[in-house]
């Protein structure tokens, strides 16, 4: 690199003595020393030139490498907030749908005490009305407070969770289905 530029210089200096020369210029010859300061000037400004561009590159490349850490960072923090938000949404609706479904089974039942209990004309407890798609109750308190379920066609009382309860689902006492001639299912084995 050092002998190129050398090269280059002796070149320009001999171009500049050949135009002096043929114009009727006269120039001074360099000498060794002057052309040697003229040769490190050069190469200083060479090498501090590609210093720059060096830097310039390695900036750039930095520069590349933040933006795809932060990017990383950014897409690791969205889902990890997203995940958050949609448990806790998600946990909420549950506890929310949850402590309706309780109070409208306590109501339900409330109701069936008050309009005959199991006890009417007939001794028979009549069924709730409920739509096909009614979700399943899946809570252990209901069954430990005496509830259990019905369903719209079978002869049989169930635990919440039942997998007979996935068409249609009635809270009712135990005492109510018990007197309504309801049997214990065999396949989740409520108390009987």
């Amino acid at each position: 690199m050092r002998q190129r530029i050398l090269g280059f210089v002796w070149a320009g200096l001999a171009a500049v003595v050949l135009a002096g020369s043929l114009t009727g210029c006269s120039y001074q010859i360099l000498s060794e020393e002057e052309v040697q300061a003229a040769y490190d000037e050069a190469f200083a400004a060479g090498e501090a030139a590609g210093r720059r561009a060096a830097e310039t590159e390695a900036a750039k490349e930095l520069r590349a490498q933040s933006r795809e850490r932060y990017d990383l960072g950014h897409d690791a923090g969205y889902d990890q907030g997203y995940d958050e938000g949609y448990d806790a949404g998600y946990d909420e609706g549950y506890q929310l749908g949850k402590e309706e479904t309780l109070e409208k089974a306590a109501a339900e039942e409330a109701e069936n005490r008050t309009s005959g209990g199991g006890g009417g004309a007939s001794g028979a407890v009549s069924k709730p009305q409920s739509s096909s798609s009614e979700s399943t109750p899946d809570w252990g308190a209901d069954y430990q407070s005496g509830t259990v379920y019905i369903t719209d066609t079978g002869s049989k009382y169930h635990r919440s969770g039942c997998r007979y309860l996935s068409k249609s689902c009635h809270p009712i006492s135990l005492s109510a289905a018990k007197a309504s001639g309801y049997t214990a299912c065999k396949v989740c084995k409520p108390a009987a």
